[in-house]
């Protein structure tokens, strides 16, 4: 019994020895290889006796880091390398739970009733925007009847009964002008009802002898386009404060479809607008016309 005992002790006692000194193949991460016996095993790398022929054994020093994992699992059950060859071994990847195919329920999103009938003017909104589509265009037919110079009635009253189509044909006519020269048809047959004649030449002379009055300009739309470039350069001489001697004796007519107005200058021109200074009395006041209800703009002596 104590015989044994022995033999069990110094097998133990020389296993490292007899480990140490059987060479065994270590593998590197890279692919490389050598043959040797482990000798001594650090913390940051093992020592080898590689195979030589000759009786001197050569030593080198492996890092720990350069060997395969393999190796590393073989080196991790020897008592003394396990605990370093452990530090260095790639954990185990986590198994991942296998994915549950969950069923695909689709639902339906809630849609709103479609109108029973399928009539365009079933639906409320649809109604109100017709009459707004209606409304604008009897508006349409009133605006281009002033711009044409027809009376603004008929035409938005056209627009009402052909809509769309009516303020198109009145916007497509030329504008209507009246015709002036017919308000001075009757003047000359109060001068010839004089019943003496020595009265009637008197006047004559004395008309004679007085310098002859400038005639009109008259700025009509249609032959020119009344905007602030055309008020700016036109009437340039009529918006300062203190008229020059040009502009001294004469003064602006304007016909709009707001009425006719007589003033001696132009206070302010906008982009949309002008306006006209005019006198009630010892007041002056600015009358704001826009350039699309202005019919024409006349310049005359003021004695005219």
């Amino acid at each position: 019994m104590f015989l044994r005992s022995v033999v069990w002790i110094l097998c133990l006692a020389c296993g490292p020895v007899i480990a140490q000194q059987a060479s065994q193949t270590f593998e590197f991460a890279d692919g490389g290889s050598v043959v040797g016996r482990l000798v001594v095993p650090k913390d940051t790398h093992l020592q080898v006796a590689l195979e030589s022929v000759g009786e001197t054994p050569v030593y080198t020093n492996i890092l720990w880091a350069r060997l395969s994992q393999k190796t590393l699992e073989r080196l991790a059950g020897d008592r003394s390398a396990g605990p370093f060859a452990r530090i260095f071994l790639d954990s185990p990847a986590p198994e991942r739970p296998a994915a549950r195919v969950k069923a695909i329920n689709i639902k339906p999103p809630p849609r709103l009733d479609r109108p029973q009938g399928g009539g365009l003017f079933s639906s409320g909104v649809m109604v109100v925007l017709m009459l707004i589509i209606y409304a604008a265009n009897i508006y349409a037919g009133w605006e281009v009847g002033i711009f044409r110079q027809w009376p603004a009635a008929m035409t938005a009253a056209v627009a009402a009964f052909v809509p769309v189509l009516g303020p198109v044909i009145f916007l497509a006519m030329p504008t209507r002008r009246p015709h002036v020269e017919e308000a001075f048809v009757d003047a000359p047959l109060v001068e010839e009802a004089a019943p003496v004649v020595e009265e009637v030449a008197a006047p004559v002379e004395e008309q004679s002898a007085q310098p002859a009055l400038p005639q009109p300009v008259v700025y009509a739309r249609g032959q020119f386009t009344f905007n602030r470039r055309f008020f700016e350069t036109k009437f340039a001489g009529f918006m300062k404060m203190v008229p020059g001697e040009a502009e001294r004796d004469k003064v602006i007519h304007i016909k709009s479809a707001r009425g006719e107005y007589t003033g001696h200058r132009f206070s302010k021109v906008e982009p949309n607008e002008v306006y006209l200074q005019i006198k009630k009395g010892s007041v002056s006041e600015d009358v704001m016309m826009p350039f699309s209800e202005i019919f024409e703009v006349t310049i005359k002596h003021k004695d005219t």
